[in-house]
């Protein structure tokens, strides 16, 4: 007798569909737990003009980077070690400046030198990534440490700057 009413009210179909919507349920449930602590991340809001970058930020230079490297130093065993903090290390990277658009008083930047751009180590942590003997418009901050900073976020332009947009930088832009 039961088992003519629970065909009458539930007919098979929504006995599939109530299945296969708990396993979705528990399947989903499973992975939210699974990656509650070991997601993050870095992602960008969509770049304005290169105007209100360039009055937002410290300094604006266009530059070959010419190496790189991380500091501290990464062994292969650190990655295993407990207690390595991966958001410590830094990507430095020897810059040679071509045209200075914008610098900051405290540190003197001028063409033909080459200074030291710092970043996270990684874009998972925001940082930025500069390629290797290419012209680049390289747009940063200043640390605590008066080290020049960029991230991922930063406006990187590689030869791709209109008459307009240079005029800018040399000196129309108003802040």
């Amino acid at each position: 007798m039961v088992d003519i009413i629970t065909v009458i009210i539930m007919p098979p179909d929504t006995e599939c569909l109530v299945n296969t919507l708990t396993m979705w349920f528990i399947t989903l449930l499973l992975m939210l737990f699974l990656t509650e602590n070991g997601c993050f991340g870095c992602s960008c809001a969509p770049k304005g003009p290169l105007q209100v970058a360039f009055c937002r930020s410290s300094f604006v230079i266009k530059g070959k980077a010419v190496k790189e490297e991380l500091n501290p130093p990464i062994d292969e065993g650190d990655l295993y070690s407990s207690d390595f903090r991966y958001w410590d290390v830094k990507r430095i990277y020897d810059v040679n400046v071509i045209e200075v658009f914008k610098a900051p008083e405290n540190v003197p930047v001028k063409p033909g030198d080459v200074i030291q751009a710092v970043t996270r180590a990684s874009g998972s942590l925001c940082g930025g990534n500069l390629e290797l003997d290419t012209e680049q418009l390289i747009i940063g901050g200043v640390n605590g440490d008066g080290q020049l900073t960029f991230g991922l976020c930063s406006h990187k332009e590689r030869n791709g700057l209109t008459p307009l947009q240079l005029e800018g930088l040399r000196g129309e832009y108003s802040c």
